[in-house]
């Protein structure tokens, strides 16, 4: 079994809480340190799988002093990345040989969502259980899910990556813990079908909300540069122009992996006539999609609602506890958990944000046209109870 090498983090590179995806090679100024047995990495507690090099089929992983807050910090990977004091690469036919504990059915919870959504929130409540323990989004699932949609990752190779992250995790629990719950960043549910391989039995929860309340939310994200800028793709001399430049510029993209979410548009179609909103409108659907086919194939899953989180939180989280298997307890308990900002200390968290732009109704109109025709749902499915009950009105299943 090969050994892993080690180096020292000299200092971090990048900001820490850029939302951008982990590469240690430029996120850290590193210095060699020696080699280790791999299965030192496994009996350290302070150690965690960071990311992932399909070009060199290496597993990296990072070491830092307090593993505790890196679980109940709002984004896991960027307290890996702010908290690194050593980095560990190890090859991958190494890394799948390494890991021998078996997870039980229904011991891992995927949590995924359409992103701004509360996803977060329901991490910090998970922590709240001492059965339970939630990372916030391992950084790892989202480059396995990037990686797949871009062809640049077989599919056995993400399979068999995601089922040693989540053997690892699993055997780093509490002994309490007798559930662990991986909240995925959006996209992490492109790669659905892997990780449900990957840990057959696996439960699936799902959040989601209104879509030009999502795309207004990430449009904050970037000081609302796509409601500062609809008049371009809406002002009839300027529009065509901008939608030319818009195609030219998407020739060298990959993101011709949306079109299999799509039933009549292209990306590029939608890209240039709408801009960033039409990119977040195409995010919205590859998700809400993906979902859908999940739930096909995985009848047992529970998708809930970003609207009813926020008003009907006792009820909700008495459904996702249920669900769960976890103990019943009195959920008013965690109110405080609902009335704090989830994304705190982070440059996510809403303090501090830019004067609010919402989407005019030309492009309120657009994004419900783009859902409308390539999701080929009822044009309100968003304002129903669940897409549980969307699903019985005739909703696309692919």
């Amino acid at each position: 079994m090969s050994e892993a090498k080690a180096f020292e983090v000299l200092r971090v590179a990048v900001p820490w809480d850029s939302s951008t995806a982990t590469n240690p090679r430029s996120d850290f100024e590193l210095a060699e340190a020696g080699r280790l047995e791999p299965t030192a990495l496994l009996a350290n507690p302070a150690v965690s799988v960071y990311s992932i090099d399909p070009v060199n089929r290496l597993v990296s992983f990072v070491e830092i002093e307090e593993p505790d807050a890196a679980v109940s910090s709002p984004f896991f990977y960027m307290y890996q990345r702010k908290a690194a004091k050593r980095v560990f690469f190890l090859d991958w036919e190494t890394f799948f040989r390494l890991q021998e504990t078996v997870v039980p059915p229904g011991g891992i919870l995927h949590l995924y969502s359409v992103g701004r959504c509360g996803s977060t929130l329901l991490h910090h409540f998970f922590n709240r259980l001492p059965e339970c323990m939630c990372y916030s989004e391992p950084d790892v699932f989202f480059r396995i899910a990037t990686l797949r949609a871009a062809r640049d990752l077989a599919y056995e190779d993400a399979v068999k990556l995601a089922r040693g992250v989540v053997t690892m995790l699993w055997h780093k629990r509490p002994p309490a813990a007798n559930l662990v719950a991986i909240k995925h960043r959006g996209k992490g549910i492109w790669a659905w079908r892997e990780f449900r391989d990957a840990v057959p039995g696996a439960r699936n929860l799902f959040v989601y909300r209104n879509p030009v309340q999502t795309i207004e939310s990430f449009d904050g994200l970037v000081r609302y540069r796509a409601a500062r800028y609809q008049w371009l793709f809406q002002t009839p001399l300027v529009s065509p122009v901008v939608n030319g430049l818009v195609r030219l510029a998407l020739l060298s993209s990959k993101l011709s992996f949306y079109n299999s979410h799509l039933a009549k548009d292209s990306y590029a179609d939608i890209l240039g006539r709408h801009g960033l909103y039409g990119y977040l409108a195409l995010d919205w659907i590859s998700k809400v999609d993906s979902y859908l086919q999940l739930s096909e194939l995985e009848p047992n899953c529970l998708a809930v609602r970003y609207e009813d989180l926020m008003t009907k939180t006792g009820e909700v989280l008495r459904r996702v506890i249920s669900y769960c298997g976890l103990q019943e307890r009195d959920v008013e308990q965690f109110d405080s958990v609902f009335a704090r900002d989830s994304q705190e200390g982070t440059r996510l968290q809403r303090s501090g944000r830019a004067t609010r732009y919402r989407a005019n109704e030309k492009t309120v109109a657009a994004i419900h046209s783009i859902i409308s025709r390539n999701l080929e749902v009822d044009p309100g499915f968003w304002t129903t109870p669940s897409l549980e009950k969307q699903r019985k009105i005739g909703g696309k299943l692919r």
